[in-house]
This record gives C-alpha cells, sequence and structure tokens, in this order.
C-alpha cells in the first residue's frame, strides 16, 4: 500500500533496492529546525543512498521569546 503510486518494476525490488549507489535531492519550500531533513538524509544514507543533497527556498527566521 506504502508504494502504491510507484511502478510495478520499483514495487517488486523495493524502494532500497531503486535507491542504492543514485544520487538525491530533498526540496524543502522552508526550512524550520532542520530536524526533518536532517532525519531525511539520514535514513537515506542508511539505505544506500550514494549522494544526497538539500535544497530550500526559504529558512524560517529565530522564534524570539516574548513575556506575552
Amino acid at each position: 500500500e506504502s508504494m502504491k503510486g510507484f511502478s510495478p518494476a520499483i514495487r517488486s525490488k523495493g524502494i532500497e533496492a531503486f535507491l542504492k549507489d543514485k544520487n538525491v535531492v530533498i526540496i524543502d519550500d522552508v526550512m524550520t529546525s532542520g530536524a526533518t531533513l536532517r532525519r531525511g538524509v539520514e535514513l537515506l544514507s542508511q539505505s544506500g543512498v550514494a549522494n544526497v543533497a538539500v535544497a530550500c527556498i526559504a529558512k524560517s527566521a529565530k522564534e524570539e521569546k516574548t513575556d506575552g
């Protein structure tokens, strides 16, 4: 079910086999803490991806604490 959108060839091998030794780019519109991107890079690297690059359009400003 989780691989519903992938071709039969990819589903039969599994996503890890498809990504092995590939170069991958993660594109994010706005990066906040970066935790999700770091986790994505970590998981892709563990899956055998050769290189992972990250591209962000913008980074959110650091939130300031207020007393209100």
